[in-house]
């Protein structure tokens, strides 16, 4: 076809169209003629059949008023097939029924006309009607001539649209509980041709339902704008003057804690919370496997995948946590402040063990939880953010060829570090600087695979667990069937973990006061043996949910030897516990420190007597070390430490009484035309870091065995 043929045939369409419209918008009024018979339907309960008969309504109504449109219609007609009949809608949600095989005496539960059609906005063609009009209100919907009338009098009615508008349900839409959420209007749209349902937002609903009667759309029009604008409010206030209803539904991954009844419940779909003001429907993605014999064949398979039961043991058990921490925080009032680190070489199973662990629940949206560690930091923000619990994976940290791609990787892991150890992901400005956002709350964990971490503060190092990879405990790939199986098996850990779920779910509701006493009980026996304060946090929570654990664990008829989990866990910490010395500020500044003096940066004389203007102190009478403050921060400053970072690690050596006093003042040599100021530190300033506060953390099965508190 030419373009010049094309184009005379659409403007003589459009033409068409207009003079259509111009026809209608003069004749505001019409009057009925006597001799015509309509017969006026008001809705009823209880009516027992309509006329189905065949008659020209639709042919006649097309012909008359849209012959632009009658190519489209005819389209439609040659594609219908068995399948356009069938109900898309899951029940759930909502439902389409058979042309008018119900009517009811309110507006709100109207079902008039539906045709069988998915929900995709087309209308379905060769509908046959009966010759009446559905009375609603001030307005009627005449099926005669397929359009919808506002009646000013008994004889007189005004043209004001194509189509009708029945709203069946209002429904609240809340990502989280406590905080209103999005109202959605489920508006059913009668056309001469069918039905479709459409889901609106209420600050959309008058501007969609308009833009649907533009000229761009050939099967809906309006005809009298201001009019159909007061008839969009008159159908939401005539739904709630009938009784309409709002219902609530949640589309939260996770647990759901009710302050009003101290309950915790878990959001799996198409399930309700019972919450304050009523009940709430679950919509998401998160489906309930209720099978032991599937959590059984995943624990037995998953404890054989590598000879370190003890490695397997404890990176599960951090799962597991993650899986309950919001509870357990309204519980016990402790948040899971750690990240648990794999550490080990190439090809040893840490992705692969990452992989299946960050699998459950979540079969089809997996990659909303494992992220390869190469995102910026606003991107792992918004990552965490975006559900708020359960388990997050960063996976592969190597050694970077340059330097800015390594401090990158240090920076990433001080965000994680910092949004587990606060509890919350930090708001920053809206879009065009409209003010900030609001906080949202983090109550999940993270697992991050590494070769090397990038640690270089004392404050990360105290909120990562390091589970290492080591020669002996590396996963075997070569014929390792189970691997195999929880590979291509996900829901083997999907009902795992929703048989933990529900098992924990009534260990919150009956023996809440038993968990929140053990775990400070813990926590107390942790802290008497100086155990750092963030690793006895972790620690007892990690002990705690072992004992829970077990009893789990013998549920599903498998015997897991707790005495020897617990002391791998007791491990984890000594090993964690020194990591922490070693990257502790106030231990670093000692140890540069007694290097500079050892490799004689920093020439300490043995006594006053002996000290000369180009020594950097000398040994006082009571043994320390009188070091001039010029000499010494040069010595910091060539090995990256500013002024500002000296002032902080000497506040902290004086807090350890490894230094006298903080004042840059206090003490003046005393010899000599030139007399500079020195700090004076403790003989101890010398001593071995790895050699001070060592411990051997011990835990007695005792403090496990809690009666009386369920």
């Amino acid at each position: 076809m030419s373009e010049t043929l094309l184009t005379k045939m659409l403007q003589k369409g459009i033409e068409k169209k207009e003079e259509w419209r111009r026809n209608s918008a003069n004749k505001t009024a019409e009057q009925l003629q006597p001799g015509q018979k309509n017969t006026t339907f008001s809705i009823v309960p209880n009516t027992t059949g309509l006329l189905t008969a065949n008659n020209p309504v639709v042919k006649t109504y097309i012909e008359n008023k849209h012959k632009v449109t009658k190519g489209y219609f005819d389209s439609l007609k040659a594609s219908t097939n068995a399948t356009a009949k069938m109900n898309l809608i899951k029940p759930s949600n909502t439902s389409l029924t058979n042309p008018l095989s119900t009517t009811t005496d309110s507006i709100a539960n109207t079902t008039t006309a539906v045709a069988l059609i998915p929900p995709s906005n087309k209308v379905a063609a060769n509908v046959q009607y009966p010759g009446v009009t559905i009375q609603l209100g001030d307005y009627e919907w005449d099926y005669q001539r397929g359009a919808l009338y506002y009646r000013k009098s008994s004889d007189k009615r005004i043209e004001i649209a194509n189509f009708a508008l029945v709203i069946q349900r209002v429904i609240e839409i809340r990502d989280r509980l406590d905080s209103p959420g999005e109202i959605t209007y489920q508006v059913q749209i009668t056309h001469a041709q069918g039905c479709t349902l459409r889901g609106i937002s209420e600050n959309r609903y008058k501007s969609e339902l308009t833009k649907i009667g533009e000229t761009i759309n050939p099967i809906f029009n309006i005809v009298h704008k201001s009019l159909f604008d007061r008839y969009l409010s008159d159908v939401v206030a005539q739904y709630w003057a009938q009784g309409g209803q709002k219902s609530l539904e949640l589309s939260i991954h996770g647990w759901i804690y009710s302050s009003a009844t101290h309950t915790c419940q878990y959001a799996f779909n198409n399930t309700y919370v019972q919450i304050p003001v009523g009940t709430a429907y679950v919509i998401n993605d998160v489906e309930k496997e209720s099978s032991p014999g599937m959590a059984r064949t995943f624990l037995d398979s998953y404890l054989r995948i590598s000879k370190n039961v003890n490695l397997l043991l404890t990176a599960l058990l951090y799962t597991l946590q993650t899986h309950i921490a919001l509870p357990y925080k309204k519980i016990t009032g402790q948040r899971l402040q750690s990240a648990m680190v794999f550490q080990g070489e190439t090809q040893h199973g840490k992705s692969v063990l990452a992989h299946l662990l960050s699998r459950g629940l979540q079969n089809k949206c997996h990659n909303d939880y494992f992220y390869k560690f190469d995102g910026t930091n606003a991107s792992i923000s918004h990552i965490l953010g975006k559900h708020g619990q359960g388990l997050y994976v960063f996976d592969d940290i190597y050694r970077k060829a340059q330097a800015d791609d390594s401090r990158s990787d240090v920076e990433k892991l001080n965000t994680i570090a910092r949004i587990l150890g606060d509890g919350i992901i930090a708001s920053k400005m809206k879009r065009f600087g409209n003010g900030l956002e609001d906080a949202k709350p983090f109550d999940g964990g993270v697992i991050i695979t590494a070769e090397l971490s990038p640690v270089e503060n004392e404050s990360t190092q105290g909120r990562l667990i390091i589970n290492k990879f080591d020669r002996a405990a590396h996963i075997d790939f070569d014929s390792n069937q189970d691997l195999t199986l929880l590979q291509t098996s996900p829901e083997l850990f999907d009902a795992f973990l929703s048989s933990w779920i529900s098992f924990m779910e009534a260990q919150f509701k009956q023996a809440h006061m038993d968990l929140k006493d053990r775990h400070h009980i813990l926590y107390q026996a942790l802290q008497k043996q100086k155990l750092h304060t963030r690793l006895c946090a972790y620690g007892s929570m990690a002990l705690n949910t072992l004992y829970f654990f077990v009893q789990f664990c013998e549920e599903l008829g498998i015997s897991i030897d707790f005495t020897s989990a617990k002391q791998h866990i007791l491990n984890i910490l000594q090993a964690q516990h020194l990591e922490y010395r070693r990257h502790s500020d106030a231990d670093a500044l000692r140890e540069l420190i007694a290097d500079a003096i050892n490799c004689g940066h920093l020439p300490i004389a043995d006594n006053k007597e002996s000290y000369s203007r180009n020594m950097a102190g000398y040994i006082d009478n009571e043994g320390h070390y009188c070091i001039i403050i010029a000499r010494l921060e040069e010595i910091l400053r060539q090995n990256g430490y500013t002024k500002n970072d000296c002032v902080a690690m000497y506040e902290k050596l004086f807090n350890q009484g490894l230094l006298d006093s903080t004042s840059r003042t206090s003490h003046r040599m005393s010899c000599g035309n030139q007399r500079p100021y020195y700090f004076r530190f403790a003989p101890s300033i010398m001593e071995n870091v790895e050699d001070r506060n060592p411990i051997q953390l011990t835990i007695d099965n005792a403090l496990f065995v809690m009666k009386g508190h369920n």
